[in-house]
Formats: C-alpha cells, sequence, structure tokens
C-alpha cells in the first residue's frame, strides 16, 4: 500500500507541475499576441500616410511609361 500511495504523490506532484508549466506557456503567448497587436496599431497609424505617397509615384512612372509607348508606334509606321 505504501508503494501504491507514493506512486499517486509522484504523479499528482508531476501533474501539478505540468499544470504550472502549462499556465505560464499559455500567459507568455498571450503577452506576445497582446505586443503583437499594440505593434500592429502602432505600425497602421504611419502606414496609412505611406500608403498614401506610393500611389502618386505610381501613378507618375505611369505616365511616363504612357509616352513610350506612344513614341514606339511612329517610327514602326515611318518604317512601313
Amino acid at each position: 500500500l505504501a508503494r501504491v500511495t507514493s506512486s499517486k504523490v509522484r504523479t499528482a506532484s508531476a501533474s501539478i507541475k505540468k499544470s504550472k508549466v502549462e499556465s505560464t506557456k499559455r500567459q507568455r503567448s498571450a503577452s506576445k499576441t497582446n505586443e503583437k497587436k499594440k505593434a500592429e496599431t502602432k505600425k497602421q497609424k504611419p502606414a496609412a500616410t505611406k500608403i498614401a505617397k506610393p500611389e502618386s509615384k505610381q501613378n507618375a512612372s505611369k505616365a511616363k511609361k504612357a509616352e513610350p509607348k506612344q513614341e514606339k508606334p511612329t517610327p514602326v509606321k515611318a518604317e512601313k
């Protein structure tokens, strides 16, 4: 009987340790996700201003690309 009770005590203490480890893991992961959310919200505010700027650059590059396309067909017509 002494052996049986001692083994039960060991398993109980082991399960308690496991539950403590799992709870700390949950707390760490929860704190990490909270930090990520905070970082994302901080990044989103300046990102909104940054997104508006590349659009103007893209429009300018599209206008530049459109001009050479118009120039290319004219020499082809001259060759024909």
